[in-house]
């Protein structure tokens, strides 16, 4: 497994890995009509544009596997981590768990004290184990729907590069 930052080229591949994971792994704790509102199928286009962007301006970072995208995650530089995803069929293999280090490596060299997050219902437990902090509960509405996320957070102060 190969961890590197993010390169334009890798966009299709992120976009795809995140529609796959959405519609597979977190529809066990959404409905399908959450799903949608979430990962639109026509808004697929219109995504990769955005998160080229997005991507190359963060501190962006991406796991392959034999040269193929398995998951991938972005912190913008304010210290907000905007999307950390992993593939459907890569699941509990430790993948995140390093994305994550590097994100929270990458924030400490920056100078960043704190770094926040909206997750998903998915995803809290992941975080918590991570010695992320529960901020709130919220529904955010997209699409017309309510999607229920947490806010969590981690203070980054007296914790050292490993």
């Amino acid at each position: 497994m190969e961890y590197l930052p993010f390169k334009t080229e890798d966009t299709e591949a992120v976009v795809e890995l995140y529609y796959d994971t959405v519609h597979e792994i977190n529809s066990e704790d959404y409905s399908p009509l959450a799903i949608e509102a979430w990962a639109p199928e026509d808004e697929r286009e219109e995504k990769e544009n955005k998160w080229r962007k997005a991507l190359e301006e963060n501190y962006s970072f991406v796991a392959k596997d034999k040269g193929k995208v398995v998951g991938f995650a972005d912190i913008d530089k304010e210290g907000y981590l905007d999307r950390i995803y992993v593939h459907k069929d890569y699941q509990g293999e430790g993948i995140a768990s390093v994305l994550l280090e590097k994100i929270e490596n990458k924030a400490r060299k920056e100078g960043l004290k704190y770094i926040h997050a909206e997750v998903s219902i998915s995803a809290k437990e992941f975080f918590e184990f991570h010695g992320y902090q529960f901020v709130t509960e919220e529904a955010l509405e997209k699409k017309g729907v309510s999607l229920i996320i947490y806010r969590m957070l981690k203070n980054l102060e007296g914790i050292s590069d490993q």
